[in-house]
C-alpha cells in the first residue's frame, strides 16, 4: 500500500490542496476497505453486506442472479480504482470551471466525500428504496465513520445531508430523489450543491466508457454516453461554452508501436491547443476548447512517427535530442545505450526488450 501511496501522491503533486488532502487522508483508507469490492457488482468477491450486522432491514441484499447480471456486458473493476479514476477526472473538470463556479474548499470536501460513498449500494452488494432516505442516511454516515471522514472533514456530520444527497443523486435517473425536503439540513446553497451533482455524474459516466470513441458516440453498452457528457458539461459550465471532448482511436492495439503512435498525435494534438484527458491502449480523449479544431498534415505526422521509432530502436532517451550524423560505424553505435544493441556480460546476453516485441509473431 506504500507503494500506491507514493504513486499517488506523485500523481496529484501539482493539483488543487483538496485533491492532496484527500491523497494523505483517506485514500489508504479507500485501498484498504474497496480494493476487493466489485465496482460493477459481478465478480463473485464476498462483499460486506454477507457478514454486515448494521444494515436496516429495508436493504435488500443482491441475489447472485443480480450479481452475476452485473458483470455479464463488462469486465469488472474494483470500487477503489473507480472511486480514484472518477475522484481524479472530475477533479480536472472542477479545476477549468468559470471563475462564479469554481469551487470554495468545503465544497471540494463535500464533492470528494459524496462521490466516495454514490456506490454505498454496491459496498454492501445490498438494493435500497430511495424513499427510505433516512435508512441511507445512516448507511452513509456509518461509511464515514469507517472510513475515517473525520481525518478529511472533522465537521462532516454537520454535512451529511449535502453528502447523502450527492451520493443518492450521483445518478441522473435510476434511484434518483431530488425531493429537497427529504434533506432538511442541508449547509451548502441548493445552485451550488447541484453544480457537484452534476460534477459527480459527469466523472461516474466518464470512468465507465471502455474506449475513447465512447465520447463521441453510443458506447459498447448501447448507451448514448456521449450525448449525457455533452448535456452535463452543458449544465456545469452554462453560457461559458463549456469544453467539448476529442478524442483519437488506434485500429489495434500493438504494444511498443501503438504507443509511439499515441505519443506522436499527442504531441501534434498538444500544439493545436488539446489537453490530454483520459488515456486507452488504442488511444486518448482530449478536452479541447469549444472554438478549437485541430488540423493533421499526414505526411508531416508520419515522418515525426518515423523519427521516434527510429530514436527508440537506436536507444536515444530523453537527454538525447537526436541521432548524430557520425554514429555510421560500429564503434559509435556500440557506444548507444539501449536500441538494438545486444550486449554481453560474463554470464549471458543481455537483449533489449524492444527486440522481444519486434520479434513476437504478432508483430512479424
Amino acid at each position: 500500500m506504500m507503494i500506491h501511496q507514493e504513486l499517488l501522491r506523485r500523481a496529484v503533486a501539482s493539483r488543487h490542496p483538496m485533491i492532496q488532502h484527500f491523497v494523505e487522508t483517506l485514500a489508504p483508507h479507500l485501498l484498504l476497505a474497496f480494493s476487493r469490492i466489485p465496482a460493477l457488482g459481478g465478480s463473485g468477491a464476498v462483499l460486506p453486506s454477507q457478514q454486515e450486522t448494521t444494515l436496516p432491514p429495508e436493504a435488500i441484499a443482491y441475489t447472485p442472479e443480480v450479481r452475476a447480471r452485473f458483470g455479464q456486458a463488462n469486465p469488472d473493476q474494483s470500487l477503489s480504482a473507480h472511486l480514484f479514476n472518477g475522484i481524479f477526472a472530475g477533479a480536472h473538470i472542477a479545476e477549468l470551471l468559470p471563475p462564479a463556479k469554481q469551487l470554495q474548499d468545503i465544497e471540494w470536501q463535500v464533492w470528494i466525500l459524496g462521490f466516495i460513498v454514490h456506490d454505498y449500494t454496491k459496498i454492501h452488494g445490498v438494493s435500497i428504496d430511495p424513499r427510505y432516505i433516512t435508512q441511507i442516511r445512516n448507511i452513509i454516515a456509518h461509511q464515514g465513520e469507517r472510513l475515517n471522514f473525520d481525518a478529511f472533514l472533522p465537521n462532516w456530520r454537520d454535512y451529511l445531508d449535502d453528502i447523502t444527497f450527492l451520493a443518492q443523486n450521483t445518478q441522473k435517473v435510476k434511484d434518483a430523489a431530488m425531493n429537497w425536503s427529504l434533506y432538511p439540513h442541508l449547509q451548502l446553497d441548493e445552485r451550488r450543491i447541484l453544480t457537484l451533482r452534476y460534477l459527480a455524474s459527469f466523472a461516474d459516466v466518464l470512468v465507465h466508457i471502455t474506449h475513447p470513441a465512447d465520447v463521441a458516440e453510443r458506447d459498447s453498452r448501447g448507451r448514448d454516453t456521449a450525448q449525457n457528457l455533452r448535456s452535463t458539461l452543458g449544465m456545469l459550465f452554462g453560457a461559458a461554452h463549456p469544453p467539448r471532448l476529442a478524442y483519437h482511436q488506434l485500429t489495434e492495439a500493438r504494444g511498443l508501436l501503438s504507443n509511439l503512435i499515441n505519443n506522436s498525435l499527442i504531441r501534434v494534438f498538444e500544439g493545436q491547443g488539446y489537453r490530454p484527458y483520459l488515456f486507452f491502449p488504442d488511444g486518448v480523449v482530449y478536452l479541447v476548447p469549444d472554438d478549437v479544431q485541430a488540423t493533421l498534415e499526414g505526411d508531416a505526422l508520419i515522418d515525426g512517427l518515423w523519427r521516434e521509432i527510429g530514436a527508440t530502436l537506436a536507444g536515444i532517451g530523453d537527454d538525447q535530442s537526436e541521432i548524430s550524423d557520425d554514429l555510421n560505424d560500429q564503434s559509435d553505435m556500440a557506444d548507444i545505450e539501449g536500441g538494438l544493441r545486444i550486449s554481453r556480460t560474463k554470464d549471458y546476453m543481455k537483449v533489449p526488450p524492444v527486440l522481444y516485441e519486434l520479434l513476437t509473431r504478432g508483430l512479424c
